[in-house]
């Protein structure tokens, strides 16, 4: 980012917009949970039998997981994975249409 100084009138107006709209969903998502109270209708001896009858299921896919997939490196992978097939399905599109691809 360099010097603050050298943000200027419209970095520091991106900035406030950036945080005011941060704290504006952070409010509303409290507002909003604290409101519906989702769960609150649940029986509790069904989520803890759901809890135990899903438990198998979760403990394979943390098996079949690689372990190296940690925090960024999880991130960057997905969004890798995602960006090269989204350019790839636009290739596609192009093609098929006559186009030429970028």
């Amino acid at each position: 980012m360099g010097d603050l100084r050298s943000l200027g009138r419209a970095g520091w107006r991106t900035l406030f917009l950036t945080l005011a709209l941060s704290a504006t969903a952070v409010a509303l998502g409290l507002l909003l949970v604290n409101g519906m109270r989702p769960g609150d209708g649940v029986d509790p001896l069904l989520a803890q039998r759901l809890l135990r009858e899903s438990a198998g299921g979760a403990k394979a896919i943390l098996e079949r997981s690689p372990s190296s997939l940690d925090g960024p490196t999880a991130f960057v992978e997905i969004v890798g994975q995602r960006t090269w097939a989204l350019r790839a399905a636009a290739i596609e599109i192009s093609q098929t249409l006559g186009g030429t691809h970028a």
